[in-house]
């Protein structure tokens, strides 16, 4: 019997529908309710105010750029919260058009500490789809239940897409550059970050406070570091490619129990470095079945410091596969070359290819590779 899509994959059938097929309200068999902008809405809060839940907010090309503060029923943000969307329960916002063709941009230069494209607030079972977002103090926040961003370009912002305190939102398909800081960033969130290409930020993926996200078939590269992971978090990082970043590909520090498998680490000064002391880490880190496709294991290596005083302890087993070429690589095309290009619209279309042909599949939480 066939196994009905998993919410991220209607998020991408729909994706795929708004970036090569005609305007929705043309087709006749359309039947879900559409609210655009801004043929009906001058902006894109308005729609999302009126819209009822499984509508989608369907943004026409060009750039938007209004912000409004909206104060939630949440102590956390007594100055309230100022953002281009403040999502609401059930509403699908989605781009109509190419990758770049409907822009959301910061225009007011404000550094604010809540100032964000989009708010996921708690109960937010929602998604974004499809938007290119630019010069954000932080692009996307996710605080939501399942919050979604799939096929998005998040780029100039101080961090990227931020889940914290999120319950298993997905991050899938996205392009984030060009972020001072973080371009994912997961706090006290487990959740799925897939087949992004993340560059030219602080940090590629950054996992921290807690939680025990998935971070699988992404291209990280041209970072100042390409994942870390900080005390407390138990991430799984599987077949991604982590390759050209400025000090280490993997940074994992104290506390952290990180499992990271089968990625393909190269071309970074030094491949992992695990800080493992005060406290010394109770479960060994698992880096057997990482790759460094280089003859010069030292250059790529692994930097171990295993405790204070440098002595063996947990984490000091660590094997290195055979040089050749990498059997680990989830990408059908030369990641290498990729880094550098500069169409972005031919790098998003390439992700929802891949997203579309090889869907995520979740390991088990209790299951751990």
């Amino acid at each position: 019997m066939q196994q009905p899509l998993r919410p991220w994959m209607w998020g991408f059938a729909v994706g795929f529908f708004l970036l090569f097929a005609q305007s929705c309200e043309d087709s006749a068999t359309q039947s879900v309710p559409l609210r655009i902008v801004p043929d009906d809405y001058e902006t894109i809060q308005a729609a999302i105010d009126a819209a009822d839940p499984g509508d989608i907010v369907l943004l026409r090309p060009g750039i938007y750029t209004h912000m409004e503060t909206h104060y939630p029923d949440d102590p956390e943000f007594p100055n309230g919260i100022r953002t281009a969307m403040f999502l609401k329960e059930g509403v699908v916002v989605a781009g109509d058009g190419g990758p770049g063709e409907v822009v959301v941009r910061d225009t007011t230069g404000a550094d604010t500490t809540y100032g964000a494209a989009i708010h996921f607030m708690p109960d937010n079972r929602t998604n974004i789809q499809n938007v290119d977002f630019e010069d954000f103090h932080i692009g996307v926040v996710i605080r939501g239940d399942k919050g979604g961003v799939y096929g998005c370009r998040v780029a100039g912002s101080d961090a990227g897409i931020w889940a914290f305190r999120a319950t298993e939102p997905e991050i899938i398909g996205n392009l984030v550059e060009d972020c001072i800081f973080d371009g994912v960033l997961n706090q006290l969130a487990d959740a799925t970050i897939a087949i992004n290409f993340i560059r030219d930020c602080g940090g590629g993926v950054g996992i921290e406070i807690g939680g025990s996200p998935f971070v699988t078939r992404n291209l990280i590269c041209l970072n100042s570091v390409g994942v870390v992971a900080n005390t407390g978090v138990t991430p799984i990082i599987q077949r991604n490619v982590i390759i050209r970043n400025e000090q280490y590909g993997l940074f994992f520090s104290s506390g952290a129990v990180p499992i990271a498998v089968d990625n393909d680490i190269y071309e970074n000064p030094v491949g992992i470095r695990a800080d493992f002391y005060n406290p010394p880490l109770e479960e060994p880190i698992n880096a057997v079945s990482n790759f460094w496709d280089t003859l010069d294991i030292d250059s790529v290596g692994l930097d171990l410091i295993l405790d204070e005083n440098d002595t063996p302890g947990a984490g000091a087993e660590v094997e290195y596969l055979p040089i050749g070429p990498s059997p680990f690589n989830p990408f059908n095309f030369d990641p290498t070359a990729q880094c550098e290009v500069e169409d972005t619209e031919t790098l998003r279309k390439r992700l929802v290819s891949l997203a579309a042909e090889a869907p995520v599949e979740l390991p088990s939480r209790t299951q751990r590779p």
